[in-house]
């Protein structure tokens, strides 16, 4: 009895110590692979930007608090040009009912994300002394989106859509946030929309918009 206990025993030793085993060659192999990965985006992280730029970077540990929030991971951000900001959502390839029913959800998320912008742009206004201003463009529509460069890759959208964007915000007041008149169709039961009237849009001529303003009430 005592020797058929001490074999069993034994026996679970055993099968312990060679689990701790593959799970250390295991931890070992994941160890190597997220070395592999981090070397991997830093080399393309010095391929996209000059070599003291990506190395500030990285030494910088960058973050965007308001992109980083979960309820704002569909949007994303393109780039910058001058002191424009240029992001976009719902770029992640959807058909059908899924396309029809995320058009909504989509621009509610930049609708929000526009919003808090101006939050956040008061408050650093309070704590630092200064008076930046914001303005921002809204459109709706279909775009074309691609990588571009081979030495130096860049993610870019194009399109009428786009074009259009960038004409509500050129064409915007300080401190509103002007959509067309889809954006304020798709989104006028849960958010507060005053029409400004026709504006003269480059390529377009005149374009009715409208200034979003708030959620409306009983949609907070």
């Amino acid at each position: 009895m005592f020797s058929s206990a001490l074999a069993f025993h034994s026996r679970q030793l055993d099968l312990k110590l060679r689990l701790d085993y593959l799970w250390a060659i295991q931890a070992e192999g994941d160890r190597d692979d997220m070395e592999r990965v981090k070397l991997d985006n830093k080399r393309i992280l010095f391929n996209l930007l000059p070599g003291h730029v990506a190395q500030h970077f990285l030494m910088s540990n960058p973050r965007t608090m308001l992109m980083d929030k979960e309820c704002y991971k569909d949007i994303e951000k393109i780039k910058t040009f001058g002191s424009t900001y240029m992001a976009a959502v719902g770029l992640a390839p959807a058909t059908g009912t899924k396309a029809k029913k995320s058009i909504c959800s989509h621009l509610s998320t930049l609708a929000d994300f526009s919003i808090k912008m101006f939050d956040v742009l008061d408050e650093i206004n309070c704590l630092s002394y200064n008076d930046f201003v914001l303005r921002v463009g809204i459109n709706v529509g279909p775009a074309v989106a691609g990588v571009i460069g081979a030495r130096r890759p860049q993610y870019d959208i194009w399109g009428n859509t786009v074009n259009v964007a960038s004409r509500m915000d050129s064409t915007g007041v300080q401190g509103k946030i002007q959509v067309t008149e889809d954006v304020c169709k798709i989104l006028q039961r849960c958010y507060k929309f005053v029409c400004r009237g026709k504006v003269s849009v480059k390529g377009k001529g005149e374009m009715l918009t409208y200034f979003l303003e708030r959620k409306a009430t009983g949609n907070n």
